[in-house]
């Protein structure tokens, strides 16, 4: 089949490198270095529409499958992908690879699950799990004094 030449876009421009995430469709192109889900919340919070975009991200679980949902991309490449993650995007129908397939995200200390993953993994719509990711960001944020 014919590769998306957006997909093939942000595949190559993530291998760069420089980021962790690229959005992108025809020559709008939306890149972050930030880790972490904060970026894709921070596309969700600024209301954009991002129906029939390709991204390339560094770290795809759960949580993320979610937002990706919510902003609309219709293929999704992650270097690191759970396999929660290829449920919700398989449901959502949309198209994914992976570099490495997981059994879950890991938390940065690798001593167990990633907390935003933690946070979604009894979501069943992607609403419901923006909402939880939220509370847990607050969360995380007032432990930090």
């Amino acid at each position: 089949r014919l590769m998306d030449k957006d997909f093939q876009k942000a595949k190559e421009e993530f291998n760069t490198g420089k980021y962790t995430l690229v959005i992108c469709k025809d020559s709008d192109i939306v890149t972050s270095d930030i880790t972490g889900i904060r970026p894709l919340m921070k596309l969700i919070d600024d209301k954009k529409d991002f129906k029939g975009y390709s991204a390339a991200d560094k770290i795809v679980g759960r949580a993320a499958a979610f937002l990706y949902t919510i902003l609309g991309v219709k293929n999704i490449y992650g270097e690191v992908m759970s396999k929660g993650a290829v449920e919700i995007l398989k449901k959502e129908g949309i198209n994914y690879e992976y570099k490495t397939l997981t059994e879950y995200i890991e938390n940065r200390i690798k001593t167990g699950i990633c907390p935003m993953d933690e946070a979604v993994q009894n979501c069943t719509n992607a609403n419901d799990a923006c909402e939880a990711i939220r509370q847990k960001m607050k969360f995380l944020q007032s432990q930090k004094h």
